[in-house]
């Protein structure tokens, strides 16, 4: 990925991803206000890109749902560690979503 300028404004560098990647794996977020913080710590180190939160989801999204090479294929590493951490924002969400606590089913006491 080049950091030429194009009419989109400026693309990412591998550089940029990998911080992207980390943020997002730390907060995992799931809501605006998580994608904010993402954008706060993102433009901590990547002022001069000016990127806005929609734009990193959108970025980290396009990653993190990319179609799989079928067979052995190579697959870019971004693009495998989005996905893990997608698993990661699902999970968090579910517990945001059932509580903390996933309560295990009453058994039925014999005897």
């Amino acid at each position: 990925v080049n950091m030429a300028a194009s009419k989109r404004g400026l693309s990412y560098s591998d550089d940029e991803i990998r911080t992207l990647l980390d943020i997002v794996g730390k907060i995992l977020p799931i809501g605006q206000e998580e994608w904010k913080a993402v954008e706060t710590q993102h433009n901590i180190d990547w002022a001069q890109t000016g990127r806005c939160f929609q734009s990193l989801r959108k970025k980290f999204n396009s990653f993190a749902n990319a179609r799989m090479p079928t067979g052995d294929a190579y697959c870019p590493p971004h693009i495998v560690e989005a996905k893990r951490i997608l698993e990661e924002i699902k999970k968090e969400a579910e517990i945001e979503m059932y509580g903390d606590e996933f309560e295990e089913p009453a058994r039925m006491s014999t005897g």
